[in-house]
């Protein structure tokens, strides 16, 4: 049986997290400390694999993802920051 395509899981740097959470349209809705979301996104992981999903963590870096959003007239919202990690692990995939 053929695997499924990685799935790309937004992660972030302890010392881009508040930069990000600044660049973000939806910052304010992330936790405000980088342990806090890092907890949560650690369970979230954790919770995709144990469903067997494919996760990778696609690290989202402040200015190209700010470029990758300016390039394609997108939000830096939550769905941009999916969007980019699924492009991603495409890209990954087709090298």
């Amino acid at each position: 049986m053929a695997m499924p395509p990685s799935i790309g899981f937004p992660w972030f740097d302890p010392g881009d997290y508040s930069r990000l959470r600044d660049l973000f349209s939806d910052g304010d809705r992330l936790p405000p400390s980088f342990a806090a979301w890092h907890g949560a996104a650690q369970e979230a992981l954790r919770l995709f694999r144990e469903q067997g999903l494919p996760v990778v963590q696609v690290r989202i870096e402040p200015d190209q993802f700010r470029a990758w959003c300016h390039a394609r007239a997108v939000s830096t919202d939550y769905r941009a920051r999916h969007q980019f990690a699924t492009e991603v692990i495409r890209q990954e995939m087709a090298a």
